[in-house]
């Protein structure tokens, strides 16, 4: 219990002596310690502009245009439009749209919320849409149009368009899948429910709606006017630079896929875009291509800069007293990377070992050999993720030679990447977040030194410097996020339990061939991992 400041003064008056107190409470938080996300972010809305990875489904996109067109209709009979009633109906249909979802057994996300206010299947119980539980229900829903859900997406695919005061009008390209909704609607649903005035509602009244739009299975117009606002749209010479993107992203994947159509993995797909993409002489698929690949070598470089953080934090003691150097965990990590490869062992010098990784590509070149046995990216973030759960020793062996294949396809696209209109230079852009191009100077001033001072280098500077830095700039949300610390015996740990293991970034892809696979731009088989390949014919 807390005391007041005159309890509190009071107890530092009297004699001093030994008082029972709690366990000081402090929030842990820092997802992102080493703060390297936002650049692999940045390249992913370069690439895959207009979606998130939450976007997997086409038919909400036409039924918010729907709500939207329906709201409008509703609230303007009169010929004013009341922003605020406008948004009220807008949330009533989608959560009858939710709750119909839920009592056919077919819940979406939020599907919690909606089972804790509504009546449940079966329940004879109306649900007025007005009063207090009707604003419990608002305040605590996922809506499809928040910020992390479909809400960014739905305006910049063009589905809806911003208006004054928080509202949104229907575009005319969607126009056509949204009057064969309002059909659909309005033919399971009664009139009273869609209404200006607020209705009680009963199960057996909504239900209908979600076995007449289930919202796994968009019609043939949706698909074909989605398949237009996401692809054939940035074919215009008028399009928006995202919208020639998005688009160019999707030729480049196409072109990646087996000809014939079979299909195959989604680490496949990044295995093909990290060796170099597409050949195809289209400028905007250039780019693309490029970006991909360097967005694969940095989804690479930040897993293994985190997983050895990882490992640092699993190698020290919370005991002030047991403290470790620098130069003792750098010795410790190079000793377990030695028992792991073989190039490790072999090479007496930072040089030696960076020149035999980059000379494995020989034959066929970088960034084609990200491709191959041994330098695999894919099969690198893989091996990484893998060895935190069960396998630390073999952390410091995978994160050194994930910096040198880093390291080759950084030197070897940066004339590609020079060349790049419209778009900061992905291997130099935001120095505070140790991007690729700085990460080889770091190495490049230390070549001819042994491999121990690569370690120091990489404990000392990429993770812990860095993570001293993101901490102390983030310290304003009251958190604590520091989890490396120095005493006068040498680093020790923060905290009383290591982190978590790290895992990549999403990038978007499983959804971009998600909704690519509904609007008929990819064939989709499913399996315990869905595979993907182009359309022939």
């Amino acid at each position: 219990m807390s005391s007041s400041l005159s309890e509190i003064d009071a107890s530092f008056s009297g004699p001093p002596g030994f008082r029972i107190v709690d366990r000081l409470a402090i929030a842990e938080s820092g997802v992102d310690p080493i703060g390297l996300r936002q650049l692999n972010l940045d390249l992913m809305d370069e690439t895959v502009p207009g979606i998130n990875n939450v976007t997997m489904l086409v038919r909400p996109y036409c039924f918010m245009a729907w709500a939207w067109w329906k709201a409008r209709q509703v609230v303007a009979i009169d010929g004013e439009v009341d922003a605020g009633e406008m948004a009220e109906l807008v949330a009533r249909y989608e959560a009858i749209y939710a709750w119909a979802h839920c009592l056919a057994e077919n819940p979406f996300r939020g599907a919690a919320t909606v089972r804790a206010y509504m009546p449940l299947k079966g329940s004879s119980e109306s649900f007025s849409f007005k009063g207090e539980k009707w604003e419990q229900y608002k305040k605590r829903r996922t809506s499809i149009m928040a910020p992390t859900e479909y809400g960014p997406s739905l305006k910049s695919l063009h589905f809806l368009q911003s208006e004054r005061q928080g509202t949104f009008r229907c575009s005319q390209e969607a126009e056509a899948a949204v009057v064969q909704i309002d059909k659909a609607v309005s033919s399971c649903i009664p009139t009273h429910i869609l209404a200006r005035k607020p209705p009680s509602v009963t199960c057996e009244q909504v239900e209908p709606i979600a076995i007449k739009l289930p919202i796994q299975e968009a019609s043939k117009k949706e698909r074909d006017v989605f398949r237009f606002l996401f692809y054939q749209a940035g074919a215009s010479d008028r399009a928006h630079r995202d919208m020639r993107r998005r688009k160019a992203t999707i030729d480049l994947i196409r072109d990646v896929m087996p000809p014939s159509g079979r299909e195959v993995s989604v680490s496949e797909i990044r295995r093909r875009l990290a060796a170099g993409g597409s050949s195809r002489k289209d400028p905007e698929v250039q780019i693309s291509s490029v970006l991909l690949a360097i967005l694969q070598a940095r989804q690479l470089q930040r897993l293994a800069v985190e997983s050895m953080m990882l490992w640092v934090e699993r190698s020290l003691s919370n005991n002030v007293a047991e403290g470790k150097r620098t130069e003792q965990l750098a010795i410790e990590a190079n000793s377990e990377a030695s028992k792991y490869d073989d190039m490790v062992a072999s090479s007496k010098s930072v040089a030696e070992y960076v020149d035999a990784v980059l000379a494995t590509g020989n034959g066929i070149g970088w960034p084609k050999a990200a491709a191959s046995a041994k330098t695999d990216i894919v099969e690198l973030m893989g091996l990484l993720q893998e060895a935190q759960r069960r396998d630390m020793p073999k952390i410091p062996g995978l994160a050194l030679r994930a910096f040198a294949v880093v390291y080759a396809i950084t030197q070897a696209m940066r004339e590609s990447v020079e060349k790049l209109p419209e778009t900061p230079n992905p291997i130099e852009a935001r120095p505070d977040r140790l991007p690729m191009g700085l990460m080889v100077r770091r190495i490049d001033a230390i070549r001819s030194k042994p491999l121990v001072s690569l370690w120091c280098d990489v404990i000392e500077n990429w993770i812990v410097a860095q993570h001293v830095h993101w901490s102390a700039i983030r310290s304003i949300d009251g958190k604590k996020r520091l989890r490396i610390a120095l005493e006068t015996s040498g680093w020790i740990r923060v905290r009383s339990s290591p982190s978590r293991a790290f895992v990549p970034t999403p990038d978007r892809l499983l959804t971009l061939l998600s909704l690519g696979s509904e609007c008929g731009l990819f064939k989709r088989l499913d399996r315990d991992q869905p595979l993907f390949g182009r359309t022939v014919g």
